[in-house]
């Protein structure tokens, strides 16, 4: 008897209750994630914006220690890469439309065929009859 009052009474409220705490928890832990993982990305942000300031003045110094000639030079090589990548950025995004377009009409072109070989079929049973 005190089987089976165990597992049709208490057993099932143990399971709820245990859910319950576990969802609980669940919530708990996460706020706890969620705080550190904070911290960790202020402390992350922190350093780059330190590092790039570092690489911004070292990259002046850099340019001021150089001839106006070699300077505008450098200037226009650095200028030049960016373009380049701008370039190559625009070609992709290009080729990817172009893909893109090209799966559409291939979709299109065998949704077309589908349907002429219904109308096909159909014409084939018509005629048969």
């Amino acid at each position: 008897f005190g089987l089976v009052t165990f597992v049709l009474l208490i057993g099932p409220i143990l399971f709820i209750v245990s859910k319950m705490m576990k969802h609980w928890y669940g919530k708990l832990y996460a706020q706890y994630i969620e705080g550190i993982a904070s911290a960790i990305n202020r402390l992350g942000d922190g350093f780059t914006r330190t590092s790039l300031g570092y690489y911004d003045a070292i990259d002046n110094l850099y340019l001021e220690s150089l001839d106006p000639t070699h300077r505008e030079m450098i200037l226009l090589r650095r200028q030049q890469e960016l373009h380049n990548q701008d370039m190559l950025r625009l070609e992709r995004e290009r080729q990817k439309a172009e893909e893109q377009h090209l799966k559409e009409q291939q979709r299109t072109r065998q949704a077309t065929e589908e349907l002429l070989a219904i109308e096909k079929e159909r014409e084939r049973r018509y005629r048969g009859w």
